[in-house]
């Protein structure tokens, strides 16, 4: 029986404000419902939706936007993989990210339907897909707050967690999850390779003008009992991986002519070797405070695929003061 009819969506969209002020291209048309599961965002969720909201732009993610994002994510990523970060081990097997359109498309729908926390069923044939979430919005209804997304402040918010909430290197492996530390940890989960991202802005009736991004990983990390990455005296590439092509140092890539056990690549690094882990969702969070939104419980899967403002500046990050954001602003880590 079909589940989900096939659907085009448009290569446009339209851009409102309180009336209609151009054009957005949009970067993904795609064929929705190919997953055949009406669980499925893209099966349960229309584009364009934002339910009891105002939506004021959408569209997906610009192509010099893509590149930021992936930049910032692999330098972040080189910096704990060469042993940077105060606390923690060098790094033997933290993979290089690439930005990967169909986790990009589902992002895009989940910000879409303008809604705080996490959707439930994201993932792909590939592997199971991690993914955070930040909100930024203004109490001040005459604030446009600007539509143009600041990924830099968000991405450097979700690794700054590393320092603001303290995380140890006994948490490294065995993975011990926390639920104040669960952006910090997906974002340089090593064997996380594929990233894709989505954001909308749009007016909510009490809180204002806001925005949403949301970025999906996989293969997901922030799973109990496997590990973050491997540990290693210095930055260096596990046999199966080479390293990285460009300027991230201590980065690895998959090596091609590597012949060994990892031809499961995405499986084996979602689920381990093991029977059994468990996948633990990020929490909702505040800069100032940590506490739970709807946020699932942390569940287990089986080895089998399921159904389903901060800174880098000069080799360091710096958190600004609340002082230094933007009046009446709020930002919100999910």
């Amino acid at each position: 029986m079909e589940l989900c009819r096939l659907r085009h969506v448009p290569s446009w969209v339209l851009v409102f404000s309180l009336t209609v002020t151009g054009v957005l291209p949009q970067l993904f048309p795609i064929q929705t419902c190919a997953y055949n599961d009406p669980r499925h965002s893209i099966c349960r969720y229309r584009p364009l939706a934002c339910p009891g909201k105002q939506l004021l732009r959408s569209g997906g993610v610009t192509k010099a936007q893509q590149v930021r994002i992936v930049d910032l994510h692999n330098q972040l990523r080189a910096w704990v993989a060469g042993g940077y970060q105060s606390g923690l081990p060098a790094a033997a097997n933290m993979r290089a990210l690439t930005w990967d359109d169909e986790l990009a498309t589902i992002a895009q729908r989940w910000a879409d339907q303008c809604t705080d926390g996490h959707d439930k069923e994201r993932s792909v044939s590939r592997f199971h897909v991690g993914q955070n979430v930040a909100l930024v919005w203004t109490y001040d209804f005459e604030d446009d707050l600007q539509d143009e997304p600041d990924w830099d402040s968000q991405v450097y918010a979700w690794y700054n967690e590393a320092t603001e909430f303290h995380f140890k290197s006994a948490s490294i492996s065995p993975f011990r999850f926390s639920k104040k530390l669960g952006h910090f940890t997906q974002l340089v989960w090593a064997d996380t390779h594929k990233v894709g991202c989505g954001y909308a802005y749009y007016r909510q009736p009490v809180r204002g003008l806001t925005k949403i991004y949301v970025c999906n990983y996989g293969p997901g990390g922030n799973i109990i009992g496997g590990a973050m990455y491997e540990q290693s005296p210095v930055p260096t590439c596990r046999p199966g991986l080479v390293p990285a092509t460009g300027t991230y140092s201590g980065l690895c890539d998959k090596d091609p002519y590597y012949v060994g056990d990892d031809e499961n690549e995405d499986l084996e690094d979602t689920f381990g070797s093991s029977a059994t882990h468990v996948v633990a969702h990020s929490p909702f969070q505040t800069s100032y405070q940590t506490f739970l939104l709807n946020s699932p419980a942390v569940h287990t899967v089986s080895s089998t695929l399921p159904s389903s403002s901060n800174y880098f500046l000069l080799g360091r990050i710096r958190r600004t003061s609340p002082g230094k954001q933007k009046r009446n602003a709020t930002s919100t880590l999910v």
